[in-house]
């Protein structure tokens, strides 16, 4: 479902994946749970990552996460590429 990037000491670039949809849309806690398991996954330790509500779910809609890994502040955004809540994340 979803690969992790080399996240802890710096970017790899786009992962892919997909989010759990309710109604048609992903909530913010949500979405933010789903980058911070990319980054547990490659041993990163993120905290503080926050997303905001994506009413829209289908293809180039975008968000942008924040937070801190490994006591390093990173933005994740994250294209979603259609309805089904399929995604690529890119970490800056």
């Amino acid at each position: 479902m979803v690969t992790a990037a080399a996240l802890g000491g710096g970017p790899d670039g786009p992962e892919r994946g997909r989010v759990v949809l309710t109604a048609g849309a992903v909530d913010g806690p949500t979405l933010a749970a789903e980058v911070e398991r990319q980054v547990r996954a490659d041993d990163g330790d993120p905290s503080g990552i926050t997303c905001p509500a994506t009413a829209e779910v289908a293809q180039d809609v975008t968000s942008v996460c924040h937070g801190d890994v490994d006591g390093d502040e990173w933005a994740f955004v994250v294209f979603i590429e259609d309805d089904q809540g399929s995604y690529t994340v890119l970490p800056v």
